[in-house]
């Protein structure tokens, strides 16, 4: 059966195959040649040919032979051969654009890739016993920057984090620590996936190509026994400190989305809107804010972290917890990010069936301060929303006693 569909999927003409890539879809060269020694018109020589590019990398043009891939797909379907590439329903790939996860699997064999850029972004709200810098020069990644997300912000603006209008910023800080907008770059944190969604909207936002959260973040890593590396490396405090601690220098050109990103005004024209419909309505001109904290905060029932904030929320937002956003793996046992059915119950739970929710419509997503917003940010992103934003003042700007904006309590 095998050497028959082989045969029917043998081209007529000179086939070039980029063995590069071919390698990263054959778990087994064994089990290619396997395969290819089932098909009369795979000569040894060619055998030989095939398995010696696999391992150097190289391009093979060979006359009447079966691409690589088709021996692949004989090789999966036959000898049941896994392939984390190919098999879109495994964890073990380099994630998509519409679901930019990627596993420790994956990234452990992508590690030496000179594009691939790997960023520890590990971020602490409140003041810890040690901070994310010294953790990750106690442990982290093998060739991991840090980057504090503290740092690559607006610093004049008195609140966390913020993102900066100049693009420059975050090109100049990227750039100095060897990034281009072409890599691919992936960002993980210690934390379970608190830090990487911000960095990871943040990077995108600002023209990254291709940016991918290591799912289960450090822990994941660590979980799969991969090695760590210790030491300061390369990482990032300020933009004025960027130089100090790096090798390479790049340049990374920036592109910034400003539709990304949500400001006051457009929250107090929303509010202003939401007070006028009607309890339980929605009204078609209006977007939807999700309030990623804790039930407690946006009830107004636990206090807020930051001295000075009521708790509570705007007239209108609905509570999407980021926290609702992650799973534990079983397996693992470290977080997961959930997948398109778990997500969309996320936002059912909430009240809101997002499928019905036309795709054209304004969604905006806010927290504390921008940082867990982000998460909620990545679902809908994995939902395939487009009009998403970002409020990036959130709770620490709209609930400022100076500005005196409204502040309901309860569900």
């Amino acid at each position: 059966m095998a050497f028959r569909l082989v045969r029917q999927l043998a081209p007529s003409a000179a086939t070039r195959v980029n063995t590069t890539a071919a390698a990263t879809r054959i778990n087994s060269v064994a089990a290619a040649t396997h395969v290819a020694r089932g098909v009369t018109s795979l000569s040894s020589s060619l055998v030989l040919q095939s398995t010696r590019a696999l391992r150097q990398g190289v391009h093979v043009t060979a006359p009447q032979r079966p691409s690589l891939t088709a021996i692949y797909d004989l090789v999966a379907q036959y000898h049941h051969v896994s392939d984390p590439v190919h098999d879109k329903n495994l964890a073990d790939n380099g994630g998509s654009d519409q679901r930019p996860l990627v596993s420790a699997k994956w990234l452990y064999s992508h590690l030496d890739k000179p594009n691939i850029k790997v960023i520890d972004c590990s971020w602490r709200m409140q003041n810890p016993t040690t901070t994310p810098a010294q953790e990750y020069e106690e442990a982290h990644i093998p060739g991991a920057v840090y980057v504090d997300v503290d740092a690559i912000a607006d610093l004049t603006n008195p609140k966390p984090h913020t993102a900066p209008q100049d693009p420059a910023i975050v090109a100049e800080m990227l750039g100095g620590l060897g990034i281009t907008e072409k890599d691919t770059i992936v960002v993980y944190d210690n934390q379970n996936m608190l830090a990487s969604p911000r960095l990871w909207w943040m990077l995108t936002t600002y023209g990254a190509h291709k940016v991918r959260i290591l799912e289960g973040g450090f822990a994941a890593w660590k979980s799969a026994k991969y090695p760590i590396e210790k030491g300061p490396g390369k990482q990032t405090g300020s933009p004025k400190k960027i130089h100090k601690h790096t090798v390479g220098v790049a340049k990374f050109h920036p592109h910034f989305h400003q539709e990304r990103l949500a400001k006051l005004p457009e929250i107090l024209k929303f509010v202003e809107g939401a007070e006028k419909q009607s309890a339980g309505q929605h009204s078609a001109t209006l977007p939807y804010v999700f309030d990623a904290r804790a039930p407690g905060r946006f009830q107004g029932t636990d206090p807020e972290p930051r001295p000075g904030l009521e708790s509570g929320h705007m007239p209108g937002a609905i509570n999407t917890p980021f926290s609702e956003f992650t799973a534990i793996d079983e397996q693992q046992q470290v977080a997961r990010f959930k997948s398109e059915p778990e997500l969309k119950e996320v936002f059912k739970k909430a009240g809101v069936d997002i499928e019905s929710v036309d795709p054209s419509h304004r969604i905006i997503a806010t927290c504390g301060s921008g940082m867990t917003a982000a998460t909620v940010y990545l679902g809908l992103h994995i939902l395939g929303r487009k009009n998403i934003a970002l409020y990036d003042g959130s709770w620490i700007e709209y609930a400022n006693p100076q500005l005196g904006n409204k502040i309901v309590k309860g569900k």
